[in-house]
């Protein structure tokens, strides 16, 4: 085997053209291919796909798969919904998105100059006006929440070509069990924070975190209301924060996470902390993707994204740990560890 042409390399995997050379019943023979691998954390190949030369391209995508980006917020049953949705829509089968929707739907919209509540029938009606503007949608996953919480920005564009309209809009959805929706809330574009925190208490309700302790989305709650004394409640005397990020805190008990936190909050009045996805809940604690956002005082918005853990113990958080995002794999080794450790 000869290595022709090594297209991408980095520490999770390898894009390359490889040429298989021998002989057998007295002919020669090549058999060119284009080989992509992925490496595990421990550096060891743990896949090889192959490929002929005229499927170079269909290699690349595999590649670019294979390498994950903690930046793509994985799929859940409301994105895929969401998917179908659109399809249904663009085809103007009205009939099909319906049949998406339960009976009950709550369907909502809190944008300034709406403020409606409805049902099915509303939403139907709703679709069908944008629809007979011309009005066409692009999406961008922001968020989720579990498997049946999704938040969505929508831009609506169209026009006949001497006038041009667009209107962006944030949009959460839930599903159920089935994958029909049971709640389309809308917001304004400016509103993240409105629609982020609709967002965690649905998933606070929710089945799926029935295993993390109420202490938590208090915290949560305490947290994004800039509320020293009520996350001081909710937080454990024995609490433990390790940043573990290059311009990180470092270790720090109770009393001065809470401090930086004031410090925080006085230089970012409007400073919020949010959920891009879940990696992992289980009874002893969770792993996630969060992000940090506000602006600054003295002006300028600034953002962080990175990898939080938070340890359950009696109810409580009793740690949190933090990791640079590229360390994602490192923090899913550190959450493994626990869980086996966990009673």
């Amino acid at each position: 085997m000869r290595a022709d042409h090594v297209l991408a390399i980095d520490d999770r995997g390898l894009l390359a053209i490889f040429r298989w050379l021998g002989s057998r019943d007295g002919g020669r023979f090549e058999i060119p291919m284009v080989i992509t691998s992925a490496l595990g954390p421990d550096g060891l190949i743990q896949r090889i796909d192959a490929y002929s030369l005229d499927q170079l391209e269909e290699a690349r995508a595999r590649f670019e798969q294979l390498r994950p980006d903690p930046l793509r917020i994985p799929p859940n049953a409301a994105t895929r919904a969401g998917d179908r949705w659109l399809a249904c829509a663009e085809k103007r089968d009205w009939e099909a998105v319906a049949v998406l929707f339960v009976p009950g739907l709550e369907y909502e919209d809190r944008r300034r100059l709406f403020r409606i509540t409805g049902d099915r029938d509303m939403a139907m009606a709703s679709m069908r006006e944008i629809a007979s503007l011309g009005a066409r949608p692009s999406t961008t996953l922001l968020a989720t929440a579990g498997d049946r919480l999704a938040l969505h920005h929508i831009l609506f564009s169209g026009g006949d070509g001497e006038s041009e309209f667009e209107v962006d809009t944030l949009q959460l959805t839930e599903v159920d069990a089935e994958g029909r929706f049971v709640a389309v809330i809308a917001f304004d574009a400016d509103d993240r924070r409105a629609a982020a925190a609709e967002m965690r208490e649905r998933f606070a309700r929710s089945d799926a975190a029935q295993c993390v302790p109420a202490a938590v989305f208090e915290a949560m709650r305490a947290l994004n209301a800039h509320d020293i004394e009520r996350l001081r409640a909710a937080l454990p005397d024995d609490f433990i924060l390790n940043d573990q990020r290059r311009t990180g805190l470092g270790r720090l008990e109770r009393e001065d996470y809470l401090a930086s936190l004031a410090a925080l909050f006085e230089q970012a009045p409007d400073a919020s902390v949010e959920t891009l996805y879940l990696v992992a809940v289980e009874k002893h604690g969770m792993l996630v993707v969060a992000r940090n956002f506000g602006t600054l005082q003295e002006g300028g918005e600034f953002e962080s994204v990175y990898v939080r853990m938070a340890l359950f113990r009696d109810g409580r958080i009793v740690r949190a740990e933090m990791f640079e995002l590229e360390e994602l794999d490192r923090a899913r080794a550190r959450f493994a560890e626990l869980s086996e450790r966990a009673p």
